[in-house]
């Protein structure tokens, strides 16, 4: 499953294929009926949303460097790396940054040519910044409220954006804070794309203890969320689980205490059956208390992707997997 393709989301269907386990076929059977019944609206569909948000966002970027001092009259021209030394660019943000200004080529905004990127003759730059960001977000939450978890996300990067280049504050001291909104989590929870892919995970773990409680119903079913996050995975799976949660170990996991703190708040009381641990799926189990072969389900939601070596952190699963055991992977 893959909500991060959105060209495809609304038609995404499971797919089964030769080798899989008897509760693999039986779990994609669930899905596929459930997928049936939930179809996904395609005009929840946010990639129109996606390309206004990204164009109004280059924009923005390109006015922040300006009035960071560079790029603003037509012709002025600048080397990659002069530009990146005068605005004091840290060296994390080095190739993000050269990415960036191709980026901004790519829609006209600078032309860059080898290692040089220079102003362009119009300015597409914002240039009221108050008015005009308030007028799009005003129009943007009209047209496309699904989206808006994308737009509150956006923003809070923007409105900090040269702070971030310069290491002034962290990128994830802007996202991640007790006091403030869920920015990140919002993506993964209370948007059409992401609910829909959420409802389904739940389906397929239902089906996933239903299935294994048959064959050993004298075990507990153990499950493990991977890099669970902001828990807006989480939040649908234990609900969809709770009427089967009886001798159900679930794990919610990741590599951050602070989400696992967060996660305890928003879960223990309704659900104490879940508990909450630190595992890094990139490194040996045994020591991080996960013992091989010991899992029945792991879920792995928009988070594989982020590791170093994705055969590797496979392997790694496959080796938390008991024998045949099930990933519940969406992407």
């Amino acid at each position: 499953m893959g909500p991060g393709n959105s060209q495809d989301s609304h038609s995404a269907q499971p797919v089964l294929t030769s080798g899989v386990t008897q509760l693999g076929r039986a779990v994609a059977a669930a899905v596929a009926a459930a997928a049936q019944l939930a179809a996904f609206d395609p005009s929840a569909d946010p990639r129109v949303a996606e390309r206004e948000l990204g164009a109004f966002a280059f924009r923005w970027m390109l006015a922040t460097l300006q009035r960071m001092g560079v790029l603003r009259h037509p012709g002025e021209s600048w080397t990659i790396d002069g530009l990146r030394a005068h605005l004091g660019i840290v060296p994390k943000y080095h190739r993000y940054f050269h990415a960036l200004l191709q980026a901004l080529a790519a829609k006209g905004l600078v032309t860059v040519r080898e290692d040089t990127v220079e102003a362009s003759p119009r300015d597409f730059a914002l240039t009221d910044f108050p008015v005009e960001i308030a007028s799009f977000e005003a129009r943007f939450r009209e047209c496309f409220p699904g989206s808006a978890g994308l737009l509150d996300l956006t923003f809070a990067g923007l409105r900090r954006y040269d702070e971030i280049l310069t290491g002034r504050i962290g990128m994830t001291d802007v996202l991640f804070h007790d006091d403030g909104p869920d920015l990140f989590g919002h993506l993964f929870h209370g948007s059409p794309v992401a609910d829909y892919f959420n409802h389904l995970i739940g389906v397929a773990v239902r089906a996933a203890i239903v299935q294994v409680r048959n064959a050993t119903p004298a075990s507990a079913v153990r499950i493990v969320e991977l890099g669970a996050g902001t828990g807006g995975t989480t939040a649908a799976v234990v609900e969809a689980i709770a009427e089967v949660a009886t001798d159900v170990a679930f794990s919610f996991t990741d590599i951050s205490f602070s989400f696992l703190r967060r996660a305890k708040r928003r879960f223990a009381d309704s659900y104490p059956w879940v508990d909450y641990r630190i595992l890094d799926i990139e490194r040996d189990l045994e020591p991080q208390g996960f013992a091989a072969h010991s899992v029945d389900v792991v879920i792995a939601a928009n988070v594989l992707h982020d590791t170093r070596d994705i055969e590797a952190t496979l392997a790694q699963v496959a080796r938390l997997l008991s024998p045949g055991g099930l990933l519940v992977l969406c992407e």
